[in-house]
């Protein structure tokens, strides 16, 4: 299990700060390499990772919608009602004398 600070809402603000951090990045590459292919790879890296980030923050929304959220095959911690919703049970069959 994950420790107990990653929780939905902190993967959610963590998502965000790496979207604000990869294009803080990218301006300072932008500006402070002067060979324009190296500048242009380092941007193209971070847009990746900004674009992973946010789709990454999307698919959070989803999960929390279903309970099932996990991250590397582990389950993460979810709000309350999440934790008090009981798992789906095996269908019962009723038989008809």
């Amino acid at each position: 299990m994950w420790p107990s600070w990653v929780n939905l809402d902190n993967l959610r603000m963590m998502s965000w700060a790496v979207v604000a951090v990869a294009g803080l990045a990218a301006l300072f590459a932008a500006v402070s390499i002067p060979k324009a292919f190296l500048r242009m790879v380092i941007i193209a890296c971070l847009a990746v990772l900004a674009i992973g980030a946010y789709s990454y923050r999307g698919s959070l929304d989803e999960c929390a919608k279903t309970c099932t959220c996990r991250i590397a095959g582990k389950g993460i911690h979810l709000p309350p009602p999440c934790q008090a919703a009981p798992l789906p049970s095996a269908p019962t069959v009723a038989t008809v004398p």
